[in-house]
């Protein structure tokens, strides 16, 4: 079949102009991607130092210069007003320091499954955080890590984790797992949230001050055998209506139960904690606790009846 050279030329010009175009549009995307970020490698993987872009939907690389992408840096994307969604690759296994502070558009992140640290500040004032789910891999969560993050409502707290102080203080949780091998509730951790029932794992030894204070629709707590010290304020300003205190508990400070005042009924499955002397005095109980009871087992050491600290008692 006989093809008239000047449309041969015509069809080759064409060819390479598509080929030149694709292999360009190719390489801005890829470039303009990647000239986003700042970054530095050390000890074998790169650390994301500052995102710069303004895209609302963003994945993270899971190499650079075929170098894994190991850590996001502290403040990274500090502030970042348009980011929505951001994806973690499996490469990832910290996040730094207020590395999504201030996020104020952030809804989701998806979390690598190799994840370990989420340092201090790390998503505070994230207000529109809402879709969280930790991987098992998480290891550390850091003080204020999740600090006024008003949309979150639920989390599962990985096992063995430790939690830093302040971690969800003032965030919108309504429901919280916690996992075994977690072994102490820092100051102030979840004070300030949504919760309305609390079970604590059998590993928790100590739950500190003010960790859940001014949960004001907690109604419902389950302490496990094995806690020992529920530290000041703890409790305090909650809606607690009762509360059995396991036998293993031996110091209950001061102000625990501090502005509870619907609380009624305390419970002991042992014996009397040994530092318990002021915790139950009427102006931190409140004058609406005017049923306010103790209760004990018979065999319990410590107890005094008909009161102890000025309260009324009774055997359950």
């Amino acid at each position: 079949m006989y093809i008239p050279l000047s449309l041969i030329c015509i069809l080759l010009l064409f060819s390479a102009c598509t080929k030149d175009n694709s292999a360009n549009g190719s390489t801005k995307t890829e470039t303009a991607r990647i000239e986003n970020f700042t970054f530095e490698e050390l000890d074998g993987g790169i650390t994301i130092k500052r995102y710069t872009g303004s895209e609302k939907a963003v994945v993270i690389p899971e190499s650079i210069n075929n170098v894994p992408v190991t850590n996001i840096g502290a403040n990274a994307f500090f502030g970042n007003d348009s980011l929505a969604s951001v994806v973690l690759p499996n490469s990832i296994t910290c996040i730094g320091i207020n590395a999504f502070t201030n996020c104020k558009s952030l809804t989701t992140i998806a979390f690598p499954e190799n994840l370990e640290e989420i340092e201090g500040g790390a998503f505070a004032n994230c207000e529109n955080l809402s879709d969280l789910t930790l991987p098992n891999s998480v290891k550390m969560i850091g003080a204020q890590a999740f600090l006024n993050c008003k949309s979150l409502k639920k989390v599962t707290i990985p096992k063995d984790c430790i939690l830093g102080i302040e971690a969800f203080y003032n965030s919108g949780l309504e429901n919280i797992s916690l996992a075994l091998g977690i072994t102490r509730i820092p100051d102030t951790c979840f004070a300030g949230t949504n919760i309305k029932t609390l079970v604590l794992p059998q590993t928790i030894t100590k739950i500190e001050r003010q960790a859940f204070a001014n949960c004001k629709k907690l109604k419902t707590v389950s302490l496990s055998e094995g806690l020992v010290t529920i530290g000041d304020l703890a409790f305090s300003n909650t809606n607690l209506k009762e509360i059995i205190i396991p036998s293993t508990v031996t110091e209950i400070k001061e102000t625990t139960f501090n502005n509870c005042s619907n609380l009624d009924k305390l419970k002991f499955e042992g014996n009397a904690p040994d530092n318990f002397l002021f915790v139950l005095q009427g102006h931190y109980l409140g004058a609406e606790n005017v049923h306010f009871t103790i209760f004990y087992h018979t065999n319990a050491i410590g107890f005094t009846s008909p009161e102890w600290n000025g309260y009324p008692t009774k055997i359950w």
